[in-house]
């Protein structure tokens, strides 16, 4: 199962680290703009071209990724925001850990972890799990996804026929994507 970490550049070590435990349980990375990173990220320093390209190297990984493991810490991080929304966007899981808390911590789709292991666990889970089964693994249990409809607490995870995420309410049958009620 492939995994892209979002995290702050500067904690490019710490993905590499998490990286290893990732294979360990059978998930590859796909983050490899840990793997380039050198130093502090100082995007001034670098010309036009070259800050498009470390973009779309970027946006390549998160694109083949199956979810997304966000590190996350009190201050840093301002192009992981970016793409975690981008996974949202494409209906990829997130796995939160870490200490800040966002908006976008509590969308639809995103799971806060208590920690890095209990992470790693889900993602274990789903790993073993058949392919089309995975993103319900890594969101069971995910509660407080809101009806447009019934405004009802209690939708699931689900597909639309061509594959495409959705959501399905519990209480009225509705079948719904980034909040809006499909029918």
């Amino acid at each position: 199962m492939r995994i892209y970490v979002a995290a702050p550049y500067g904690s490019a070590a710490r993905v590499r680290e998490v990286h290893k435990l990732l294979e360990a349980i059978d998930c590859s990375p796909v983050s490899h703009w840990a793997e380039m990173a050198t130093d502090a990220e100082h995007l001034t320093d670098s010309a036009a071209r070259v800050q498009r390209a470390m973009w779309e190297v970027n946006i390549q990984c998160l694109d083949t990724a199956e979810a997304v493991l966000v590190l996350s810490e009190e201050t840093g991080g301002g192009e992981m925001f970016a793409e975690i929304g981008r996974a949202l966007h494409m209906g990829r899981p997130v796995l939160w850990t870490g200490p800040r808390r966002v908006l976008s911590c509590y969308a639809p789709g995103v799971v806060i972890e208590r920690c890095l292991d209990d992470a790693l666990d889900r993602l274990a889970g789903a790993a073993k799990a058949p392919r089309e089964h995975r993103r319900d693994y890594m969101l069971a249990g995910f509660r407080g996804v809101t009806c447009p409809r019934c405004r009802a607490d209690d939708a699931r995870s689900a597909q639309f026929a061509d594959g495409s995420p959705a959501w399905n309410c519990r209480h009225c049958g509705a079948m719904f994507a980034r909040l809006s009620v499909v029918a």
